[in-house]
């Protein structure tokens, strides 16, 4: 059997860099302007739906990215590997580094927060329509800014 499985596993791996370029996701560039300070992780979140919009669970969002603070303060490009669509991000600066956006308990975010667009909501989050973008070959570059509030 372990004969037959290693040439299956050539024939597969060789088939899959064929097919790799048609299976490859493009690369949205996320400009992320206003980390303060090089402390903790920056965490990018990305999502396809207005349902799972603004959830915590990894496998309701379309992306999730943490990155140290330290380089997007260096260089504020982050490379999104995502196939062409409409999507919205929330991105916020995790100075602890627990992988939570901080709340007070009205849920007002504690920790520096940016959505794309630029979009902000009305005593609450900001929507998903507000925030939504078209990310394709003619617009492959995004750029949003970190607040407090």
């Amino acid at each position: 059997m372990t004969r037959i499985r290693k040439p299956l596993h050539a024939l597969l791996a060789a088939t899959s860099l064929l097919l790799a370029p048609t299976l490859l996701a493009d690369t949205l560039l996320l400009r992320i302007n206003g980390i303060a300070s090089g402390q903790g992780k920056v965490v990018v979140q990305v999502y396809s739906n207005e349902q799972h919009w603004l959830s915590d669970k990894a496998d309701e969002m379309a992306l999730r990215l943490v990155v140290d603070a330290a380089e997007v303060k260096a260089n504020p490009e982050v490379a999104l590997p995502l196939p062409y669509g409409r999507y919205a991000i929330q991105v916020f600066h995790d100075l602890d580094s627990n992988d939570r956006l901080r709340t007070n308990w009205l849920g007002i975010p504690r920790e520096p927060v940016g959505t794309s667009n630029n979009a902000t909501g009305r005593m609450g989050p900001p929507r998903f329509n507000d925030a939504s973008f078209e990310f394709s070959e003619e617009a492959p570059v995004h750029e949003l800014n970190m607040v407090n509030i």
